[in-house]
């Protein structure tokens, strides 16, 4: 039996073109990565907090466990290929420096075709640092924070020089509470602003997951990082404007630096579960957004990235540029020589 799942493991790999990092953990460049690389096309994490897109590690310790089976999800739960529960845990979990120096490794690999002889449009330079990543998203799928070194792993990363994101689902509150070294930015995704529309939309596998939410939620509050609520709006189902005061009621217990207001995309399995017409356009975000700032207490709309259909509210008076580094007038030069070229 054991056997038949860690099948399910390897398959589950397969299907999602990810890139495997060791024993347990996966790597895949999103789309934005590879648009950046091709045509300076760059994500939200660029435009908010400086994070270049092609320098952007997204990768997870463990890509198909999680607590919840949400019907937004990308990914292909076990259950919809026939096997129950979970993979199995391998016996010897990967040591969090192995998993850092494979999860560069996988994203080299995956990238290593963008070169300026197969693609015109890839500059040279840009392909160098492509090849030197900066950032981990540790974020791909699954539940980052089931991993029992995640703090370890963060420091592996932040060792390197790396700054780091995690994205969790915060219904491990205990783990967030003992973590000794946190990411430069903690997400906790938000999804439902009540009991009865967190089962239905998260379909959550623990006891007492809404309970461990709020909780998390707390805990979260007192983290010595720069902390995100980030919003999966889902059209018809949980961005009804009567909605906003219990959301309202979650942003003030964790009072987050920033809340992301993120339209859900019909993407992968989530479209065997979903349809088009739940994906929000960029006008119904924004209003979503507006009323929240409008019942919101010291937070604004700071920014937005409408190709990512995202819209950005923090309670300083501007988002802090983790890479400030790398200038976007680099960006817009690099731009500009593509074009005269």
């Amino acid at each position: 039996m054991a056997v038949a799942r860690q099948e399910v493991f390897k398959r589950l790999l397969k299907i999602a073109r990810y890139q495997p990092a060791g024993n347990h953990s996966a790597v895949k460049p999103c789309h934005r990565c590879v648009e950046a690389l091709k045509n300076r096309r760059f994500c939200y994490k660029y435009r908010f907090y400086g994070i270049p897109s092609h320098r952007c590690i997204q990768m997870s310790p463990v890509p198909i466990r999680c607590t919840h089976r949400c019907v937004f999800c990308r990914r292909a739960h076990p259950e919809e290929l026939g096997t129950k529960g979970e993979p199995p845990v391998p016996e010897k979990r990967d040591d969090p420096e192995y998993i850092v120096e494979e999860s560069i490794k996988a994203h080299r690999q995956a990238l290593s075709g963008y070169n300026p002889k197969a693609h015109p449009k890839v500059l040279p330079e840009m392909r160098e640092e492509a090849m030197n990543p900066t950032h981990a998203a540790i974020s791909l799928a699954g539940e980052p924070l089931l991993y029992p070194y995640i703090d370890d792993l963060v420091y592996e990363y932040r060792k390197r020089g790396f700054t780091t994101f995690i994205v969790s689902n915060g219904t491990l509150p205990r783990v967030l509470e003992r973590m000794h070294t946190y990411p430069h930015q903690m997400y906790v995704s938000v999804t439902a602003p009540n009991e009865r529309l967190y089962k239905i939309i998260n379909q959550p596998i623990i006891k007492d997951g809404r309970k461990r939410y709020l909780e998390f939620l707390e805990i979260m509050h007192d983290i010595p990082t720069l902390t995100v609520m980030r919003f999966t709006l889902i059209k018809g189902l949980n961005d009804a404007p009567g909605y906003i005061k219990e959301y309202v009621k979650l942003i003030e217990i964790a009072e987050p630096t920033y809340v992301e207001v993120k339209g859900y995309s019909y993407v992968g399995y989530s479209q065997y579960r979903m349809k088009p017409e739940n994906q929000p356009k960029m006008d119904e975000i924004r209003e979503f957004a507006r009323m929240l700032e409008a019942e919101l207490g010291g937070y604004h709309i700071a920014d937005e990235h409408e190709p990512s259909r995202i819209v950005l509210l923090t309670r300083l008076p501007y988002p802090i540029k983790l890479q400030a580094n790398l200038k976007r007038d680099k960006m817009e030069e690099r731009k500009r020589f593509l074009e005269d070229r």
